[in-house]
């Protein structure tokens, strides 16, 4: 299917709008202090050639995020904009994409559909305007599940020549190929990026229990007897009769697999560790909320897309669609393993399915779209009106006027949405401000207001010494007990043995009476950022309290975000201000 210069002109407006939610004001907000590991890790790549961070503690994660940075860096230097450069063009990047894997799968419309969904919502444009690897991690992901699609489904994408035409003097590789409509060089493709997807997170390996429920499904839906509708687009038609003995073996092969790693200690020990892992941070309440990323797909920031998704969903898996039921699973599984499974939640760790979202909404729009213009006298269009003889829509080739006009209304009702108007606002929010993915701390006015009035001789504490390290140029002591658990899980310690932050090298503060120490011995700021202050799984009760009983609050931050205090110690006399 070809796009026509119509949809071609919308795709590129789509992009046109993505790229200002995605580059505008970039380098406003202040680095939020997951960002500064990549930061510190492409420059130490660039001078010494290992990916150290401020601490010496190695980070070589996501190492194409670091190598992209590296070259950012040598041509604009390192500031907020050039580090989340790179994500904003994966992110980016990933519009078109989608469109394709749209188009490709549930025709041009609903690819377009799904590019101006995803264009707007305002959890890509967070992670794509922070120098984290989620953006690449995504854009990967999908290449490489659509490329293997593509490749073990060959049939379906027109590529795959029949057993037939498998004459007996071709190699067993073609033969292998045709009998079973593979197209090894595509599944090939489709596995390497899926590789390099893991490299940027481990959550991709997510996707062979997604492949493997894909398979199930298939091979189970020769029990099930289909009604077929006499309707039904040619799209859709015809892919659940092909048969499927591959898909019957994948399930098999995997099982028999799975069964004899079992058995394997090194396998069991592995297991366990991953489903019941869970860092200190993941005590928080909002972690620890077994619907969280549930409640986040079908939560207001999503009305009506949820609809339309589920919609979407229901129509596809009834309709016997193969790239609509692959589409489900692989976000299906991973939604379900971080809801029942694993013992803590983000959003983000759906992060590289999320699209998922957009083109089955996109598709199920697409439809109600197509409808109105086959039963609406008004509306009909002989660009747009499907033909009567069962070959494919004339609107695959390109909309009519009416067709686009229809087009139009038919998503007049995005900016009336809450994604799309906090989306747009996104792009011209000042620092302290929530991104769509994450929350920014005003590190640069801490900074600001701090300079000049710290003593060489000062102490400088902080819930998140790695960020005013970079800003204020130093820090001494790391007060998170999140941190504290990490550096002892990591044994890090320094050449004395005291255990040190794994990011900032500083010392870490082990007790309530180690602080009482160093406040009786010298004078100094402590700089908190307001959440970790206030949440018990950074800072423990007590010593919040013992915090604010004998610091002097010096400012807090205009979004307050971030606050500062001030103690002198017993024996000096220096002034508080």
């Amino acid at each position: 299917m070809t796009t026509n210069k119509t949809y071609l002109l919308l795709l590129i407006l789509t992009v046109a709008f993505g790229a200002y939610l995605r580059f505008y004001n970039l380098g406003v907000p202040s680095f939020w202090v997951d960002e500064l590991d990549f930061v510190e890790a492409a420059k130490s790549q660039s001078t010494i050639g290992k990916p150290l961070l401020a601490s010496g503690y190695a980070y070589p994660r996501a190492p194409l995020l670091t190598r992209s940075l590296m070259g950012v860096y040598s041509v604009f230097g390192v500031s907020e904009f050039s580090s989340r450069l790179p994500s904003a063009l994966f992110g980016l990047l990933t519009i078109p994409l989608v469109f394709y894997i749209g188009r490709a799968w549930f025709g041009t419309r609903a690819g377009l559909f799904a590019a101006i969904f995803l264009a707007c919502a305002p959890f890509e444009i967070g992670w794509s305007r922070a120098c984290r690897m989620y953006a690449l991690f995504q854009l990967l992901f999908l290449a490489g599940m659509y490329l293997f699609y593509r490749g073990f489904e060959a049939g379906d994408e027109g590529s795959g020549l029949s057993a037939r035409q498998t004459t007996a003097d071709a190699g067993w590789l073609r033969r292998f190929s045709t009998t079973w409509e593979i197209n090894l060089p595509v599944l090939f493709a489709g596995g390497v990026c899926l590789i390099l997807s893991y490299t940027s997170h481990q959550n991709a390996g997510l996707f062979l229990f997604s492949f493997l429920a894909y398979a199930l499904a298939i091979s189970l839906s020769v029990l099930v007897p289909r009604a077929r509708s006499r309707r039904m687009r040619p799209r859709d038609s015809g892919k659940g009769a092909r048969p499927v003995t591959k898909h019957i073996i994948v399930v098999v092969s995997a099982l028999l697999l799975f069964l004899a790693a079992s058995l394997m200690p090194q396998v069991q020990e592995f297991a366990e560790y991953a489903f019941g892992f869970e860092p200190r941070w993941a005590a928080t309440a909002s972690a620890q909320n077994r619907w969280r990323v549930i409640e986040f797909l079908f939560g207001a920031e999503h009305f009506p897309t949820y609809l339309l998704f589920a919609a979407g969903a229901l129509l596809l898996v009834l309709r016997g669609s193969r790239p609509g039921l692959y589409s489900l699973m692989n976000l299906a599984a991973p939604v379900l393993m971080f809801t029942f499974l694993f013992k803590y939640r983000k959003n983000d760790y759906i992060y590289h399915v999320y699209p998922v979202v957009f083109l089955l909404a996109g598709y199920a729009l697409s439809e109600a779209v197509g409808w109105l213009e086959r039963h609406v006298p008004a509306l009909q269009d002989k660009a747009s009106v499907a033909r009567e003889d069962g070959v494919a829509p004339a609107a695959a080739s390109g909309p009519g006027i009416k067709s686009l006009a229809v087009l139009c209304l038919s998503i007049a009702w995005l900016p009336l949405t809450a994604g799309f108007r906090f989306a747009q606002k996104i792009p011209r929010l000042p620092d302290g401000h929530f991104n769509g993915a994450i929350y920014h701390n005003e590190w640069k006015e801490v900074a600001a207001r701090m300079a000049g009035r710290v003593a060489d001789d000062d102490i400088v504490i902080s819930t998140l010494p790695f960020s005013i390290q970079y800003y204020l140029g130093r820090a001494d002591y790391n007060l998170n007990w999140s941190n504290r658990e990490q550096s002892r899980q990591n044994n890090f310690v320094a050449e004395d043995g005291r255990f040190i932050d794994l990011y900032s090298g500083t010392d870490i503060i082990d007790t309530k009476e180690e602080l009482q120490q160093i406040m009786a011995e010298d004078s100094g700021w402590f700089v908190a950022d307001t959440y970790r202050l206030n949440s018990a799984v950074y800072v423990p009760a007590d010593i919040r309290r013992f915090i604010k009983q004998n610091m002097v609050p010096m400012f807090e931050t205009k979004r307050q975000t971030v606050a500062v205090f001030r103690w002198q110690s017993a024996t000096s006399d220096a002034s508080t201000n």
